[in-house]
Order: structure tokens, then sequence, then C-alpha cells
């Protein structure tokens, strides 16, 4: 799995686009794949000088989910803990 610098996602052979606030919160969770990131952490590392709405981070969050469904990954809510990055089972 990989990312470019111009936000280009490559998986399994397949690859998207990715917005680059997206792409930042993609490599969040990637660095951490399969393990769960709290939301704070993502908050911080995505957004480190002007945190936005929880609800805009969940908006941020469905359109990564879309772009990355037709790769074969998911991401999970982990009620009261975060979020986790994983191929689709």
């Amino acid at each position: 799995m990989t990312v470019t610098e111009d936000g280009q996602l490559s998986f399994r052979g397949q690859s998207t686009w990715l917005s680059p606030t997206v792409r930042v919160l993609f490599q969040a969770l990637a660095d951490r794949f399969g393990s769960t990131v709290p939301l704070e952490t993502l908050v911080s590392e995505v957004w480190p000088s002007d945190p936005p709405s929880s609800n805009s981070v969940r908006v941020h969050i469905l359109r990564l989910r879309r772009r990355i469904a037709p790769l074969g990954l998911e991401i999970h809510n982990v009620p009261g803990k975060g979020y986790v990055l994983t191929p689709r089972s």
C-alpha cells in the first residue's frame, strides 16, 4: 500500500486519488494498519493547528471510506475507542 505525494493510493494492483486532507487522514490510519487509532490522535495529526468539529471529522472519514472501498480496504469505528483500517474480509 503506497500513497504518492500527489495523492495516488495504490493497493493490490488498484489505485484511487485522495484529496490532501483525506490523504493525511489515510496515512495516519495506514501507519497503524490493523490497530485502533483514537479520534484525538487522528485530529492532532490531520488538523494540528485548527481542529474541526466532530461532524467534519466524520464527513472526512466517510469520504475516505468511499474512496478506499473499491480497493478492498475498510475503516471500522470502534465505539469509544477510535477507528481501524483493515482489508475487507
